[in-house]
């Protein structure tokens, strides 16, 4: 009897020695398009984004990855794409005018942020199409909205090379 005691004490060590090994290794994992990064200012997106930083009265974004990271290792994209930025910006009422910026169609929004929240800015977004010359990038441009009013939503990513 004692022996099969020791036997599932053994057991039960080595059973809680795996799981405590794979929670490690989860926590050490982040999700595909998890945030990497808040910004409040304007590098490094305005090193990618050609965008007159003085017409911009506030940068909330953040940057990402869409690559699965296992530690120190990333795993690539099944898109091809790993590195981006998404978020709001607040342009001056100088840009709007000069741009001569409006709405088009309303679209729904399946993009987030996750370190705040975008519908805190506008519930409503809008196709607009001389955005693209205010929010100028060689990057992917995922999604460019404009709420009517002085705000930008943004996501751009960069394919590999």
């Amino acid at each position: 009897m004692i022996t099969n005691s020791n036997d599932e004490r053994v057991t039960r060590l080595i059973c809680l020695f795996f799981i405590l090994v794979g929670w490690i290794l989860i926590s050490g994992c982040s999700s595909p398009n998890s945030a990497k990064q808040v910004y409040n200012t304007p590098e490094p997106l305005t090193d990618v984004v050609n965008i007159d930083k003085d017409e911009v009265t506030a940068w909330e974004y953040e940057s990402f990855s869409d690559a699965f990271e296992f530690g120190s290792r990333s795993i690539g994209a099944p898109d091809g794409k790993y590195e981006g930025y998404r978020g709001v910006l607040t342009l001056s009422d100088n840009l709007i005018r000069d741009y001569n910026l409006y709405t088009d169609d309303e679209v729904e929004i399946f993009t987030h942020c996750d370190s705040f929240d975008i519908s805190g800015y506008s519930t409503h977004w809008y196709y607009c199409n001389n955005l693209y010359f205010v929010f100028d990038t060689d990057w992917d441009t995922d999604v460019l909205y404009y709420d009517g009013n002085n705000h930008i939503l943004f996501s751009i990513t960069k394919k590999e090379h």
